[in-house]
């Protein structure tokens, strides 16, 4: 005989179970619609794996488990996915989370399943996988991925299975016990199987539920389970309450029970852990109770997950808009702000318990009689008021983690304070904060480590510099030493042997090898300036080339570009003939002939003489394209200045026309509003007469109008008319890009390539816009 022990605090509600325990459970007929959330579960939302349109069958994976802390989500019945959105869930603040809509065909064609009888052959991993596989999570209303509670590293001496049902009005498992007793003891059995066969294994059931009693010690006769009754009080079906009432220990604070060799489940996770190892079914159903005052039809049903409330509701006949519905019990429960919520695997209960049961809250008035009902043994009044403060200290060190929401201390509150409210929200808030303070950290450690990493190589690079440059001091005195002339004193006299080496002509042959060292070396630096100047040519060749493949020969930054080679080239030439006096070698290139049109580099110069003819050509060139802007008036540069802004401001509005970006067009009106502004201030400049002004004010005004035309027709159209538009505007751009490159080839231009690459990149953007649109 079990020693039975009492637990501190604890109140006793009415009970009100025989409202719904006096018919048996009962089946619902399939609705037309199921609001499956990816979420029902402590951890991470499952992944959907199924699109808008699919066709699934009942029992089918809509959503596979993400990572270790997860479970996945089944088709309660056969139908299609009508949508994939954030939808209301099963929550008192109303928050909406993703959901699979599923709507019915009313088949209910199931997937295909296997039956197992040797499941007494299956290892643990595999036991485990079927069991997460089946999107199992406690049904006793905690929702925690039952994989994960069974795949502790302790080891486990006792295994607890609860069947309290504490809670008032509720009688889900009461039901479930009575009528699926063989089921869920074949649940233990393969539970005890997978914990490696504890020495303990007890089902606690509360004494006011004698039927329920009677028939699981019937279905366990002949087993290792053991049945142990214990007296009926409030919160009783807690974990840590169980456990305590059962064997007598504690859980340590901020502990779990695996700390005590100790794991508990529920009677209906029983049930679901057989059905889905031995029937291979997964949980797409629970049982539901359905009470109170404010409802007629009551009792247990058997409800698919994702079932809307409101379609269960009005099944029941329930159609009154004024009355409350708590989904859970009176004690730990919660208020739905809507009916268009589905049923979840946590759905124990939905109570309809009428006006008279939800009273107005008064201010605390100190009584303590929350402190005495407290099975946690914990001081409400003061976790009241530090939650009120968001105080996380204080919350701390009162210890709020050890709370378990039971609802005692509000149901004996004489004010009706909301206390598991205020708790359930200074956890968020902790959680939270907790969160963020991880974010912060791991930032910090992140910015700590990089500029780390930035000193080390900082420290690296000095010391590399300091390096260098005791080895160039070094050097350098080396050299000083090496080139220095002899002495007078160091000189033989003339009558000295004829042997001897001559001071003097050693001293000249050291300085001859100085002075040539020093012309290796600046030849080599020219040579590589000479590389880099001929890199920049050819990098405006490539810009000019493809200024005109993409807007034409008459651009406007032509000019510009091809002033910049000219002054390019002239470095390029004045270089050449540097580096020929240098090393007394021909110039290898010809920059004159190479300004106006060509990249290449011309080797057939041979002199310095012609060096300086490249050098005078190319000034030449460049002085005259100097000259021909100076020559211009102030009304031409201004003109040409204008036409600048006015192409870019037919580019943006053209960019704008393609782009369905809404940032980026966002950004293009500014602009196009930025280059018009400034289109105005340079015709209120000096050089204009009026007339120009006026001409070229109606040339702003209606560009201005033209972009608020563009808009507001952009804002009326709808997405396939837009589509269309920029559909035909990147078409028009190949069209020309396309006529450009055959006049190229047609004249055989130099710059051929460079046209073809514009086709390409136009015809590259084209498909990528076509793939992205076909994809939406």
């Amino acid at each position: 005989m079990r020693i039975i022990h009492d637990i501190p605090g604890g109140v006793f509600p009415p009970e009100q179970k025989s409202l719904s325990n006096q018919q048996e459970i009962q089946s619902l007929p399939i609705f037309s619609e199921y609001i499956i959330p990816l979420k029902q579960h402590i951890g991470v939302a499952a992944t959907v794996c199924v699109e808008i349109g699919d066709k699934v069958l009942k029992g089918q994976v809509i959503g596979v488990s993400t990572g270790f802390m997860s479970t996945s989500v089944h088709a309660p019945t056969s139908g299609t996915i009508k949508e994939i959105d954030y939808h209301p869930v099963s929550h008192p603040s109303g928050l909406k989370d993703i959901a699979v809509i599923l709507e019915a065909d009313g088949l209910d064609t199931q997937i295909t399943t296997k039956r197992r009888t040797d499941w007494q052959s299956l290892g643990k991993r595999e036991l485990l996988d079927i069991i997460r596989s089946a999107g199992i999570a406690g049904l006793g209303g905690a929702s925690f991925p039952t994989a994960v509670k069974l795949d502790g590293q302790r080891p486990i001496n006792t295994l607890i299975i609860n069947g309290t049902e504490c809670e008032p009005y509720i009688t889900a498992d009461d039901m479930l016990m009575r009528e699926k007793a063989d089921e869920i003891r074949t649940g233990v059995e393969i539970l005890a199987h997978l914990l490696g066969n504890p020495a303990t294994v007890v089902i606690g059931i509360e004494d006011n539920k004698p039927e329920a009693l009677s028939l699981m010690r019937i279905a366990c006769a002949g087993t290792k389970i053991e049945v142990a009754s214990f007296p009926t009080k409030y919160p009783s079906g807690g974990e840590k309450q169980l456990i305590q009432i059962l064997t007598g220990q504690e859980v340590p604070s901020g502990d779990i029970p695996a700390a005590l060799g100790i794991v508990m489940q529920n009677v209906g996770t029983a049930r679901a852990i057989k059905q889905a190892v031995i029937d291979d079914l997964p949980l797409i159903e629970r049982v539901t109770t359905v009470t109170g005052e404010g409802i007629e039809q009551r009792g247990n049903f058997f409800t698919r997950i994702g079932t809307k409330v409101e379609d269960l509701l009005a099944h029941l006949n329930f159609r009154s808009d004024d009355d409350k519905v708590i989904m859970g019990g009176p004690m730990m429960g919660f208020e739905l702000p809507s009916l268009n919520v589905p049923v979840v695997k946590a759905t124990n209960c939905l109570l309809i318990p009428g006006y008279d049961a939800l009273n107005a809250s008064s201010e605390c008035i100190r009584c303590g009689l929350c402190a005495e009902a407290c099975p946690a043994q914990l001081l409400p009044q003061q976790l009241y008021w530090y939650s009120k403060a968001d105080d996380h200290d204080k919350l701390d060190a009162y210890h709020l983690s050890d709370c378990i929401e039971c609802g005692a201390c509000a149901y004996v509150c004489p004010s009706k304070l909301p206390l598991v409210q205020h708790y359930r929200a200074a956890k968020a808030s902790i959680k939270h904060a907790a969160e963020d303070q991880l974010r912060s950290d791991r930032a910090r450690a992140r910015f700590e480590f990089r500029k780390q990493r930035m000193d080390a190589a900082e420290a690296e690079k000095e010391a590399k510099r300091l390096a260098r440059k005791a080895a160039a001091e070094k050097a350098k005195l080396a050299k000083q030493q090496q080139s220095a002339t002899p002495s007078v004193a160091s000189f033989k006299p003339v009558n000295a042997n004829a042997d001897s080496p001559d001071p003097l002509a050693a001293a000249r042959a050291k300085l001859k090898q100085t002075k040539a060292s020093e012309a290796d070396q600046q030849s080599e630096r020219l040579h590589k300036q000479l590389k880099s100047i001929a890199q920049r040519i050819e990098f405006i060749d490539q810009q000019i080339a493809e200024t005109i493949a993409e807007h034409g020969e008459d651009a406007s930054l032509i000019p510009q570009l091809q002033s910049k080679r000219a002054a390019s080239v002239l470095k390029q030439t004045q270089l050449q003939t540097k580096l020929a006096d240098v090393s007394g070698l021909p110039q290898t290139a010809n920059a004159a002939e190479a300004l106006p049109t060509t990249k290449q580099v011309n080797t057939d110069g041979n002199n310095a003489a012609q060096g300086q003819s490249n050098i005078e050509r190319a000034e030449n060139a460049l002085n005259a394209l100097t000259a021909a802007r100076s020559s211009r008036s102030p009304q031409e540069r201004q003109r040409e200045a204008l036409q600048r802004i006015e192409d870019n401001i037919a580019r943006s509005q053209q960019q704008l026309n393609e782009s369905d970006d809404e940032l980026l067009r966002e950004k293009l009106h500014r602009r196009i509003e930025q280059l018009t502004a400034k289109q105005q201030e340079t015709l209120a400049s000096d050089a204009f007469s009026p007339a120009v002004q006026s001409v070229h004010n109606d040339k702003a005004l209606e560009a201005i109008e033209r972009a608020k035309q563009t808009a507001a027709a952009q804002a009326s159209l709808t997405p396939a008319e837009k589509r269309q538009q920029q559909h035909a505007s990147l078409q028009a751009r190949l069209d020309k890009a396309k006529a450009r490159l055959s006049k190229a080839e047609a004249e055989n231009n130099e710059h051929l390539e460079a046209f073809r690459n514009a086709v390409t990149k136009i015809e590259v953007k084209l498909a990528e816009w076509t793939r992205d649109h076909d994809e939406n």
